[in-house]
């Protein structure tokens, strides 16, 4: 906390930062909101990373308001390289994700693209394929998206597939192995 306080004092970017996003954010309570919960944003350089990320943004059609509106998922974004929000946003529209449904995922999983577009791939496949999910589903329920592939989702569903296969083999019970 302190060398990040430091960091923060010998920037000469720091006043510039706090006007730019006071105003992207659209209010000083937004912003103190948002230093609270994370005071790393006014360390980046605006010009080198978030205007190019914002007109990315602006690019996929999201307005400024939505920006800050959504402040969770653009802040995430911010550190999303922008070509691989391209891939990202290519993938998702694969799949037949709209703008609309990738807004709802990243509200609600900010963090989403962060994750590596293998492992979310992975992830979305099984999903879709092997669990029967329906991808608008996911899209409003993302959380399943960010766990570990191997260790979470697939044990997951084996459980809950011998559990609904014994339900309907058994009438009730486990089937005998």
């Amino acid at each position: 906390m302190a060398s990040m306080t430091h960091q923060l004092k010998s920037s000469y970017n720091t006043p510039r930062n706090v006007f730019f996003w006071q105003d992207l954010l659209g209010s000083k309570d937004a912003l103190v909101k948002l230093f609270k919960s994370d005071h790393w944003f006014l360390g980046y350089s605006i010009k080198k990373k978030i205007q190019p990320n914002l007109e990315l943004l602006r690019e996929f059609e999201w307005s400024t308001w939505e920006c800050h509106r959504h402040r969770g998922c653009s802040i995430a974004l911010f550190v999303v390289h922008p070509k691989k929000f391209k891939m990202l946003m290519e993938m998702f529209r694969s799949i037949e994700w709209s703008e609309g449904d990738c807004v709802t995922a990243f509200q609600k999983s900010p963090n989403l693209p962060v994750r590596s577009l293998k492992t979310l791939q992975r992830s979305m496949e099984f999903l879709i394929n092997e669990a029967g999910f329906a991808s608008s589903y996911i899209a409003t329920r993302p959380v399943p998206l960010q766990m570990n592939f191997e260790r979470r989702l697939i044990p997951r569903h084996r459980i809950l597939a011998d559990q609904r296969g014994g339900v309907k083999r058994g009438g009730g019970k486990k089937p005998e192995t």
